[in-house]
């Protein structure tokens, strides 16, 4: 959708443009993955902010089973995973290899985010 295409590419004037208007800030595209998604693994913390504003869920799947924490775990994305988390972001959801955002996080990211949760 034009809104992941804006999310990809970190375009934040288009974005709010197209949420203004009425797109659904959980559209799905062929992967089932939403603008979040899109955001999340590319680092696009602004962005993500945007999408929240609107409403946008933090723990919708794609086909492969990764919400967006997953996304963002895996390419050590700490302030988006932070976000993500202070959000409502679930750090217990599993992808269909089982795996949790704390299991594919890499370095001390899994930790930083476990003791959000616990706190």
């Amino acid at each position: 959708t034009p809104l992941h295409y804006a999310a990809s590419k970190n375009r934040h004037e288009i974005a709010v443009m197209l949420l203004e208007g009425g797109a659904n800030p959980d559209a799905k595209d062929l992967y089932e993955a939403t603008a979040v998604h899109r955001a999340a693994a590319k680092g696009n913390l602004k962005m993500i902010h945007i999408l929240l504003y609107y409403k946008a869920s933090t723990n919708i799947q794609d086909t492969e089973g990764n919400t967006p924490l997953h996304l963002a775990c895996d390419e050590e994305r700490v302030e988006e995973a932070k976000l993500l988390v202070s959000q409502g972001a679930s750090i217990y959801i599993e992808n269909k290899e089982e795996k949790t955002p704390l299991q594919v996080a890499k370095g001390g990211l899994g930790l930083i985010l476990k003791r959000m949760v616990e706190s």
